[in-house]
Formats: structure tokens, C-alpha cells, sequence
């Protein structure tokens, strides 16, 4: 792993799908200063799997902008949106997406949901990756906002105000006809997104990855999981879990939908959801992958193990047709003539 100073403040350099890539982010943020060596990321994955090289993305939630980065990487003829409403993170997104010399991508310096208007955000400096929406039903999160808040210049956060709208909304402004997916990460406000979003992505039969996590669901928008799983399946035809190495599994049942969220609530706290209709274009071949799937860069691994068995037999041969000419040596008559001269260097 790489760390730099400079002007917009430190720098990072992870490696994501293969590729290095600087990141900048503030010192404090532990989202941003974990970053570094090979990013573990079961949602790239299977994004590289899925993503043409001309899709047309939102990135909602881009943060500061790792899977905005690679998207516009897998998607070159293709065009990312990314969706970021925290001044001072999309303020960092901005600078890594020029850093990084990403010029299909452009920045939404506002907020998305169920309708226009304006929210309230807790901006966790701590973990930027954490910023919430706080709305006033949400005693448990706004009471643990307050108590983290302080008057510091090292405040771990602060209440945001930003502007909001949909994306059914921001399609007709901007003239949009053409979407493949639509990525959210909103800490629990992804309900929200997908209310104020499903007419555009139905109509263009686009696909959604949504993050899904109970305690988000519970604590900040005070709707049980359960009714949000039914939501999303009510809006989709076909929903899956994304698993490890990108690979997938199906939610086809109540009883697969059970499990799921028995899953969500005890052993694994944050899950993404794979959500299309039949014909929608990045789900064309999904079934493929369903079930256990090979680790990214096997194939890489295996060409370089068989380079290297290969390298090792001819070093072994190598070594045989030595070990046959010494033997060959030792039976000349020279070899034997000068053995007692060899001796006294030996002693010598």
C-alpha cells in the first residue's frame, strides 16, 4: 500500500479489479484509511461480470468514489452517474474521479428519494461510508448522532442539509434514454431511492443493486426488514443475493426470503440485492452465475503456477544433464591423472 501527502490531503493507491487507482479522503475517515493493497469486494466481482463496456450506471451513494471509479473502467463507451450529496465527500470524489483520469463520469451534488424536497444527513466523519439520512422518526439515530457530535474542530460529525430529488425526476430533466443499472448505497434510505426511481428503471428495464442491512433499515428508517424485502420483490421479477466472488443466489420463495433475512439479522449485517426483470440486459447469462464461483484472477494464477511448474521442470533437467556430465568428467583420464593434485589443494 501507497501513502501521500499533498495538497488535497492524503492519498491512497488500492488495487481494484487489477488496476491501481489514487484515492484522496480525509485522515479521520477509517472507510478512506483502511483502503490499500488488493480491494476485497465481492460487489466489484460481480459487477466485472456484469457491467458492458457501455452501460450507463448511477452510482448512488458514490462516497468517494471507489466503485464509481471502476465502473467507468468497465463501462468506457458507457457513461457513470455519481450520486453524492455531502459536500465535502463529493468534494473528494470530484478530485479522484480527474485523479484517476475518468472523463465518461459526472457528479450529482444532491440527495435521491421518494420525492423532491430537502433532507437532513448526519455526515459521519468517522466513517464517511456511514452517512445517513436522519429523519425525524429516527430517535435512536438522531439521539446517536448528538452524542457524537461535538464542538471541536475534530468533530466526528454534523448535520448536512442537502437538496433532494428523484431519479424519475432527474431523468426527465436531464433527458435520459438509456440506463443499465442503478447501484445504491444509502444506509438504509435505498427504499427510498427505489420508490422515487422504479417508473425510469422499469420503462429503460434496467437492473438495481441495493444494499440491504437490517440494523440501517431498523434504526434509521424504522421499517422492518421483512416489509422492505417485500417491497423490492413487489417492484422486481427476479431478486438475488450476491455472495462471494460475485456469485449469486436466488430469492424464488417465501421461504428463501425467510432465510435471507435470518441471515441479514444474526450473521452477515450488510447484504446487496441483484434486482432486474426477465429481459433486462445485464441479467442476460446471470443464471451462470448462481452457485460457488472461482476466485477473481484464477485463471491468472493458474497460467502463472503452470509458467512456474514449467520453469522448475526445465531447471530440474538442466540440472540432471550436469549432474551426467560430471559423472561423465569423473571417468575421463584426465580427471584421474590430476586426483592427487586436487587433494593437495584440498589440504592447502
Amino acid at each position: 500500500m501507497t501513502e501521500r501527502s499533498g495538497p488535497a490531503g492524503q492519498t491512497r493507491e488500492p488495487v481494484v479489479l487489477g488496476r491501481r487507482v489514487e484515492i484522496s479522503g480525509d485522515p479521520q475517515d477509517t472507510y478512506f484509511t483502511s483502503l490499500g493493497g488488493e480491494v476485497d469486494d465481492d460487489v466489484l466481482y460481480l459487477l466485472a461480470k456484469i457491467v458492458p463496456d457501455d452501460a450507463v450506471v448511477f452510482d448512488v451513494g458514490a462516497n468517494i468514489g471507489l466503485h464509481s471509479i471502476a465502473l467507468a473502467q468497465l463501462a468506457p463507451k458507457g457513461f457513470v452517474h455519481a450520486v453524492e450529496p455531502i459536500p465535502r465527500t463529493a468534494g473528494h470524489l470530484e478530485a479522484n474521479l480527474r485523479r484517476n483520469g475518468v472523463t465518461n463520469a459526472e457528479v450529482h451534488r444532491v440527495a435521491l428519494g421518494s420525492a423532491p424536497g430537502e433532507l437532513t444527513i448526519y455526515e459521519n466523519r468517522e466513517f464517511a461510508a456511514g452517512s445517513t439520512v436522519i429523519d425525524d422518526s429516527s430517535f435512536v439515530a438522531r439521539t446517536y448522532a448528538d452524542r457524537t457530535m461535538t464542538e471541536s474542530e475534530e468533530s466526528q460529525g454534523s448535520f448536512v442539509k442537502v437538496p433532494t430529488t428523484t431519479l424519475d425526476l432527474l431523468g426527465v430533466q436531464r433527458g435520459f434514454d438509456k440506463l443499465d443499472l442503478v447501484k445504491i448505497d444509502a444506509e438504509g434510505h435505498d427504499i427510498e431511492v427505489l420508490r422515487g426511481g422504479i417508473e425510469t428503471i422499469r420503462s429503460m428495464n434496467a437492473t438495481a443493486l441495493v444494499e440491504f442491512a437490517s440494523f440501517a433499515l431498523t434504526t434509521q428508517k424504522r421499517m422492518l426488514p421483512q416489509d422492505a424485502l417485500d417491497e423490492i420483490r413487489s417492484m422486481f421479477q427476479r431478486v438475488f443475493v450476491v455472495q462471494r466472488w460475485g456469485s449469486l443466489r436466488e430469492i424464488t420463495n417465501d421461504t428463501q426470503a425467510w432465510d435471507f433475512l435470518y441471515e441479514n439479522a444474526t450473521t452477515r449485517a450488510v447484504a446487496d440485492l441483484l434486482c432486474g426483470f426477465a429481459d433486462s440486459r445485464l441479467l442476460a447469462g446471470v443464471d451462470a452465475l448462481i452457485g460457488p464461483q472461482p476466485a477473481p484472477h484464477i485463471e491468472e494464477l493458474r497460467a502463472r503456477i503452470a509458467e512456474l511448474e514449467g520453469e522448475l521442470n526445465r531447471e530440474q533437467e538442466r540440472t540432471r544433464h550436469l549432474d551426467q556430465e560430471i559423472e561423465a568428467l569423473k571417468q575421463t583420464l584426465s580427471w584421474r591423472v590430476t586426483k592427487p593434485l586436487r587433494a593437495v589443494r584440498r589440504r592447502l
